[in-house]
């Protein structure tokens, strides 16, 4: 692309950039590092003819990005040890994870899971985000079916020792909101109990 001086490309190019910031385009396409891009954008319009369009150029910019952060994470990896280059069967270059990589892996996926558990997981009481969604307060939750067709509201009733160990107790009250009047089925359970009214589909089941 042919530019009269250094002056009405550097003009063009702040347009350029002063409207990528205004249409939020960096966190569109998760740039974190805006420079490093501008800096491939701008040699890709340096060297663009004059009939390309600005948008394949910046997607040959974002290409360049991506790329570059690739590689950064390869090297990264590798220089701590989780990843080595091999040889794969076809005589490519490949990488694959070292045993110290595999056993981070499993750690990341372990910590990622006891995350999730704690996330379905409300004052001890375990429940299926798929059935339910919580409302409530500090002393008492309700559990609303994702179809709004009943609730459970549950009050902790404090622990007992069964011989063994401590056992959890809930107050529950069951509502259903298509009866044609107010109606509550309460019961006093255990944690066990608990744990199977707020896992089972009563929609299914009914």
């Amino acid at each position: 692309m042919s530019w009269e001086s250094d002056n009405e490309f550097e003009e063009m190019f702040s347009e350029i950039r002063k409207e990528l910031y205004k249409d939020d385009f960096f966190h569109l396409m998760l740039i974190e590092d805006v420079e490093r891009y501008l800096h491939y954008l701008r040699e890709h319009l340096q060297s663009a003819n004059d009939n390309d369009l600005l948008a394949d150029i910046l997607k040959l910019a974002l290409d360049d990005y991506q790329k570059d952060e690739v590689d950064m994470a390869l090297d990264e990896l590798s220089e701590k040890g989780l990843i080595q280059m091999v040889v794969r069967e076809d005589g490519k270059l490949a990488y694959q994870a070292t045993e110290q990589g595999l056993e981070v892996n499993e750690l990341i996926n372990f910590a990622g899971n006891q995350i999730e558990e704690q996330l379905n997981n409300i004052m001890d009481i375990k429940y299926s985000p798929d059935l339910f969604r919580v409302t409530g307060v500090d002393d008492s939750i309700r559990f609303i079916d994702q179809s709004d067709n009943f609730e459970f509201i549950v009050i902790p009733a404090g622990r007992q020792h069964n011989g063994e160990e401590f056992v959890r107790f809930y107050h529950t009250i069951f509502q259903d909101y298509h009866w044609g009047s107010p109606n509550g089925e309460y019961k006093l359970v255990d944690e066990i109990q608990l744990f199977d009214m707020l896992n089972t589909n009563y929609n299914q089941s009914k």
